[in-house]
């Protein structure tokens, strides 16, 4: 190889290099990948953990469903939503952490499904799936309430 071609080579590798980008930018590129539903539900989630409750509450029906946020309640799962959000913000997010963790997303007709498939030993089938929906509002997905489901 003639050092002409060594120093075209070696300019065509470092100017390769230089574009490829760092680790933070493509991860922003990922992030501009992703769904609508996803979208929907990240911002309501980090909504969630960081307590945000004006958001919560202007996104959400006006009585939600949430079956493990009032055990005093055996029957009862519905509730008003800025109860919920006041008083039971833990129970209604369930994990340690929603971000954390993985979660697939669904759009059917006019509702958002988000699941989380949860491993649990004391569960009878091993795990169970831990499900938040929301429903098409007349401008947006409103946040509808979270159930388990075996």
């Amino acid at each position: 190889m003639s050092k002409r071609n060594f120093i075209y080579f070696t300019f065509i590798y470092i100017f390769t290099l230089g574009c490829s980008g760092t680790k933070e930018e493509k991860v922003k590129n990922r992030n501009q990948d992703i769904s609508l539903s996803d979208s929907i539900w990240i911002k309501f989630s980090e909504s969630l953990e960081e307590k945000n409750l004006s958001y919560l509450i202007h996104n959400s029906l006006d009585t939600i469903d949430c079956t493990d946020c009032h055990p005093d309640y055996d029957n009862i799962h519905r509730f008003e939503s800025r109860f919920i959000f006041e008083n039971h913000i833990g129970s209604l997010i369930h994990l340690d952490s929603l971000s954390k963790k993985e979660f697939s997303t669904e759009i059917h007709e006019n509702r958002l499904i988000v699941n989380y498939s949860i491993i649990w030993k004391y569960a009878e089938e091993g795990g169970y799936n831990l499900i938040y929906e929301f429903q098409k509002g007349e401008n947006n997905f409103l946040f509808k309430g979270m159930y388990f489901v075996p």
